[in-house]
């Protein structure tokens, strides 16, 4: 009878999500964010006005060390104008469309002082995200002119993806 070897133990790696926060000041192309932050509602935001402005689209860029697979998600905390019609927004993960339709967000209450800040969640296939370089856009899809409705106000948004 022969002494039984000890197991090796092999490393293995952490199972999970991994969560990227992106502040109003990561998203370029609206109104306010890198170097013109914009206080609303005690935050600081980044607008996105109608098609035919400067500000039609907000971009984000990240890069991620590995391909995630599996399921992922956007949150996003903003809110929307204050007419009646919500605005048509897109987003897209590195040009693919994942949402097309109206902000789910709450209206802007002008009134209070505090907005109406709250969060919407989008799920989609992590397979969207590659290692590397990454963009998120979001676009209001409305006619419209700066500083009138329809627009629609970033606080900031969440993309949580699987590792391990």
């Amino acid at each position: 009878m022969g002494i039984a070897a000890e197991p090796t133990p092999v490393a293995v790696p952490p199972t999970g999500s991994q969560t990227l926060r992106l502040d109003d000041t990561a998203w370029q192309g609206g109104y306010g964010g890198p170097g013109n932050p914009k206080v609303y509602g005690g935050r600081t935001a980044t607008w996105t006005y109608g098609q035919g402005t400067a500000y039609q689209a907000l971009r984000a860029s990240f890069r991620l060390a590995v391909q995630p697979t599996g399921t992922a998600t956007l949150t996003i905390e903003g809110m929307d104008s204050e007419d009646a019609a919500k605005t048509a927004i897109s987003i897209e993960i590195n040009g693919t469309q994942i949402f097309q339709g109206a902000n789910p967000l709450p209206d802007d209450d002008v009134p209070l002082e505090s907005g109406t800040w709250s969060s919407a969640t989008w799920t989609f296939d992590a397979a969207l995200l590659q290692t590397g370089q990454n963009e998120i856009v979001i676009r209001n899809l409305a006619q419209g002119t700066v500083g009138r409705p329809p627009f629609f106000m970033l606080d900031y948004a969440e993309l949580t993806y699987p590792v391990g």
